[in-house]
């Protein structure tokens, strides 16, 4: 089983809500199609996951202590897809024109990505378990 730092991961939440609120301070929907990919490209595998390795080369430059690493990538992973997927339903939808439904969409994932990011709590995370939990039964 792969683990993840938990660092690394809450910085490539906060990077790509970053990228999403480009998109939307300079009225640019290619930040949030670049997220989304991003993002799903996240999800499939973490060696996939671009800010995260990205944070893995600077933690290494600049620190010493090892990273603490999280036990399930799993629900880290639907989170990932949950937020691109979301991101790319903003990106088709501004495409046909349903702009404010975009923003909209988007919003949710900039909000949720910066509150995993700063406070690590994770709501497609806590979705996983959810849905999880409901298979389960």
């Amino acid at each position: 089983m792969e683990k993840l730092c938990e660092e690394g991961i809450r910085c490539a939440r906060i990077l790509y809500g970053t990228l999403g609120l480009i998109g939307f301070l300079v009225t640019n929907i290619w930040f949030v199609f670049a997220g989304a990919i991003l993002m799903i490209l996240g999800g499939i595998s973490p060696k996939l996951n671009l800010f995260y390795h990205l944070y893995l080369l600077v933690r290494k430059r600049f620190t010493k202590t090892p990273p603490v690493f999280l036990l399930d990538p799993a629900p880290n992973k639907f989170a990932c897809f949950l937020g691109g997927f979301f991101y790319l339903l903003g990106f088709f939808l501004y495409s046909l024109g349903f702009s404010t439904i975009a923003w909209i969409f988007t919003w949710i994932v900039i909000i949720l990505s910066f509150l995993a990011g700063f406070t690590g709590i994770c709501i497609g995370a806590l979705i996983y378990g959810v849905l999880l939990k409901i298979l389960k039964k």
